[in-house]
């Protein structure tokens, strides 16, 4: 299963239930580290691994350990209850690390392919010249 099948199952219960979200979304979470070849049995030091060999920086790696800390409570008994505003800040957690790992690598590999195209059009016109 890929992470976007993965995600796609968190979203489906996030309405539904906080617990299982909180499960679903480590799972992404676990999936995007494995992916990255973090080492660790641990979600705790996989985090680390990946923060430590620059794939995330810090506030990727502060936003891991507090997805980390929620996974935990919605997945076993507690009497900590998730909020909303803990499901909500999980899913953006999630969708930042994503787009750091995965979409702003591929945007900025596109915009300085564009750049570099555009810089040789320049120059061409100026050689022309």
């Amino acid at each position: 299963m890929g992470i976007a099948l993965e995600f796609r199952e968190a979203q489906k219960v996030e309405k539904i239930s906080k617990s299982a979200y909180t499960v679903l979304i480590g799972r992404v979470l676990e999936r995007l580290f494995k992916d990255q070849g973090a080492i660790g049995e641990e979600l705790y030091d996989q985090i680390k691994d990946l923060s430590a060999r620059g794939i995330i920086p810090e506030t990727l790696c502060e936003m891991g350990h507090a997805l980390r800390f929620l996974r935990n409570k919605g997945a076993h008994v507690s009497d900590y209850e998730i909020e909303d505003n803990e499901v909500d800040a999980m899913r953006d957690f999630v969708i930042t690390m994503l787009e750091y790992v995965y979409v702003a690598p591929a945007k900025l590999a596109a915009l300085k392919a564009a750049i570099e195209k555009k810089k040789a059009v320049v120059k061409k016109r100026k050689s022309d010249q």
